[in-house]
């Protein structure tokens, strides 16, 4: 009887591994996709695998701004009056409707990013403002946190966070980007003031902490490494044809949506040479967009 149990519970164990093997996990098969919104009213759906001839699986319209995700679910922030953040829940469909919709008083709601603590942020260059909503989020939930003047801001444009939870924001009027030291409060200020030879406009953090930012009046992306300060420089620049509004990260490779339009990827290790090894012009919208990744 030891001897048949033993059989049968051996069986199962290689039945499982055999299954493990052929069946992928849920990570490999929910693959990254890439969302574009522009400031007309678009919010597209490319899905990979990416190449120069990628066009728009999903397309739904009545947005103005910006997206990033958290975990499944897609939040898109809408320059309307007020204001608006919608999450969805992923997969994106053509008849996909929000599940939370999140009103707060704006006048040109203009970025948003999420932080590793599920945290959403956003930026309004109306009233030179980032803020914040904590989870859980409803359609009730309103900014916990909302930094302005006093804490250095003025013309906020990409808002972008590193793996120890310090934030980079991207300034218009001032021709820099803030960089505040974590844990952001209320009465954070920036702990560096990053130069920029025009409008800040892009801001992004790779896996190492090096930042990687843009400006509005110019071409090529600059490249920071910490640690930042008032005089930081850029270790070189990523040559770009036009001017990059929205930078983003996927597995470890840089992707920017620029003013031709197009978006290109750039693949490491970057230099001053740098070329993109990809370039999506199909369906684009004509007008100022922001990309992000998502489920």
């Amino acid at each position: 009887m030891k001897n048949f149990r033993f059989a049968a519970l051996l069986a199962a164990f290689l039945a499982a591994c055999s299954s493990s093997s052929t069946s992928p996990t849920s990570g490999t098969t929910t693959p990254t996709r890439l969302y574009v919104v522009s400031f007309a009213s678009d919010l597209l759906k490319y899905v990979p695998p990416f190449s120069n001839s990628s066009s728009p699986a999903v397309t739904l319209t009545g947005f103005n701004g910006a997206s990033t995700s958290i975990g499944k679910k897609l939040y898109v922030i809408n320059d309307s009056n007020p204001a608006t953040i919608s999450g969805f829940t992923t997969p994106l469909t053509a008849s996909s409707t929000p599940f939370v919709t999140m009103s707060f008083a704006a006048t040109n709601a203009y970025n948003i990013t999420a932080d590793a603590g599920g945290n959403l942020w956003f930026s309004d260059r109306g009233l030179g403002t980032v803020g914040e909503f904590t989870p859980p989020f409803s359609n009730s939930s309103t900014p916990a946190m909302t930094l302005g003047g006093a804490n250095g801001v003025s013309n906020p444009a990409q808002i972008a966070f590193d793996k120890a939870g310090d934030m980079a924001v991207a300034e218009e009027n001032t021709d820099d980007v803030l960089f505040f030291t974590a844990p952001i409060t209320v009465a954070s200020v920036p702990t560096a003031t990053i130069p920029l030879t025009g409008t800040g406009q892009a801001v992004a953090f790779d896996s190492a902490g090096n930042l990687y930012a843009s400006n509005y009046s110019g071409t090529g992306i600059f490249v920071f490494n910490p640690p930042f300060s008032n005089t930081s420089a850029p270790a070189f620049t990523i040559p770009t044809s036009e001017s990059v509004q929205c930078l983003a990260f996927r597995s470890g490779n840089l992707w920017g949506w620029d003013f031709v339009p197009e978006i290109t990827e750039f693949a490491p290790p970057f230099s001053s040479t740098s070329a993109p090894v990809i370039t999506i012009t199909s369906g684009l919208p004509s007008s100022e967009s922001c990309i992000s990744f998502g489920p």
